[in-house]
């Protein structure tokens, strides 16, 4: 058996920094990284890797205490990214600031999301009208409801952050890279698909949705893994450029919105849609998934001149995603030596360094600074009340119809979809309640409707 002091479970974007933040602070203990080199399936490789902290801002902002602490985080994750160029240097950052655009749209839950998502961007002071000029090269549209610049919302490219992540931990004396997966964690012992055993005294689990069967015999919150979908285009392909991050708010529904993102390594990321999923090893797309991201990006910022001859590749991210919706973060009561970091779903890689430093912090004085509130063998928390999950769950399910083109927000249709869906949200939530045994007043995440009935 294997001993090592510190053991870090998952490869991806907060897997590797904890590794680097770990050598900084104990330059003379034994590191374990654990993770396959290709990374197929991490929702850090197929990122779009904004640093997205207005542009995920949605309406019901001031009711959700949880959207404002991630905000906060988001926010001040800004300091830490600050670090890490200051360490690695500019070559992994693209894109300074976002363009985000309202397209001549009726739809209520996307215009709200807008106008919340700019209005607290103003009263930051980040908030900008772009250039003529912007507004020319980066957009198709011959009306907008609206268009912004978000200063200071910038951009990096995963490929070129795993190449200088890896370089540096590679040259460490005292890390281990081990190509493989942790298949079980018992007490003070990993044991790895190879049955290569591991003993350490810190175990960090940052391995994504897999945490949740890895973790099993740990009275851990559940976590499901939302399946994502983009594409990755040949910049030389695509004629456009890359200055900006060029963005809407959410949509609705599957589709995140939509958002075309500069890589430093000759290509541009187009993102994201993902449908909510138990974690296993599925590698399959949702087609309706690429369609909608292919046509909205022809349509709205290139033109079909350019989606005529683009060229790139299909990328695959599983992101980890909590049965309350919220990350799962600290160590277990049970057994405080295991430190866990999952459940970040879209927000992992914008927090990645902060998280990375709040992990040796609870190593090294036991304490949470930051990221409190979350710890990975809670009570679940409720989204809010029945009505309100209702209200969110029609509101946002109709949007997403609206974009798909399958309801008219001007018609006495969508009244009658919304009663529709928010009766169904209404019945869902007593019916998931009263099943899974939790409190009456619990409000059931309306993203979990379908995948726990």
């Amino acid at each position: 058996m294997d001993k090592t002091d510190f053991c870090v479970i998952g490869n991806g974007a907060v897997g590797m920094l904890t590794a680097v933040e770990l050598t900084k602070n104990y330059p003379d203990k034994k590191i374990t990284l654990i993770g396959p080199f290709t990374q197929t399936g991490s929702a850090s490789v197929a990122a779009g890797a904004m640093h997205a902290v207005f542009g995920e801002i949605e309406a019901h902002f001031e009711d959700s205490l949880g959207d404002q602490k991630q905000f906060e985080l988001g926010f001040k994750s800004k300091e830490y990214w600050a670090n890490y160029f200051s360490m690695f240097g500019n070559d992994a950052k693209t894109a300074s600031d976002t363009l985000i655009y309202l397209k001549d749209t009726k739809n209520p839950f996307e215009v709200a999301n807008y106008k919340k998502a700019t209005d607290i961007a103003s009263s930051y002071g980040l908030l900008a009208n772009p250039e003529k000029h912007h507004v020319e090269e980066y957009l198709n549209l011959t009306t907008l409801e609206a268009v912004n610049i978000i200063k200071g919302e910038f951009a990096f490219c995963p490929v070129k952050f795993f190449e200088q992540v890896t370089n540096f931990l590679s040259k460490s004396p005292m890390i281990e890279l081990i190509n493989d997966k942790a298949v079980s964690l018992d007490q003070n012992i990993a044991t790895i698909s190879s049955g290569r055993k591991i003993n350490s005294k810190i175990y960090v689990v940052c391995n994504g949705a897999a945490a949740s069967s890895l973790l099993s015999d740990y009275n851990v919150i559940p976590i499901y893994q939302g399946v994502g979908s983009a594409l990755t285009v040949n910049s030389e392909t695509l004629n456009f450029g890359s200055e900006l991050v060029v963005r809407t708010v959410n949509r609705g529904g599957a589709q995140c919105g939509v958002h075309l993102v500069p890589r430093s390594n000759g290509t541009h990321y187009i993102g994201a849609g993902n449908y909510l999923a138990p974690f296993d090893e599925r590698d399959d797309h949702r087609f309706e998934t690429i369609r909608y991201l292919i046509d909205t990006v022809e349509e709205d910022i290139i033109g079909s001149k350019n989606a005529y001859n683009f060229r790139g590749s299909l990328l695959m991210g599983k992101r980890p995603r909590s049965f309350d919706g919220w990350p799962i973060f600290g160590p277990l009561s049970s057994n405080p030596n295991i430190i866990v970091a999952s459940g970040w779903n879209r927000i992992g890689f914008s927090l990645a360094p902060l998280i990375a430093s709040e992990i040796v912090g609870i190593i090294k004085d036991d304490k949470i600074r930051h990221i409190n509130d979350w710890l990975p063998d809670r009570k679940p928390l409720s989204f809010g009340t029945k009505k309100e999950c209702a209200d969110f769950f029609a509101a946002s399910r109709c949007a997403n119809l609206i974009e798909h083109k399958l309801l008219d927000p001007s018609s006495k249709e969508y009244n009658k979809k919304y009663d529709e869906l928010y009766s169904y949200s209404i019945k869902a939530n007593y019916t998931l309640t009263k099943k899974l045994g939790m409190d009456s007043d619990f409000g059931m995440h309306p993203d979990l409707y379908g995948i726990l009935q």
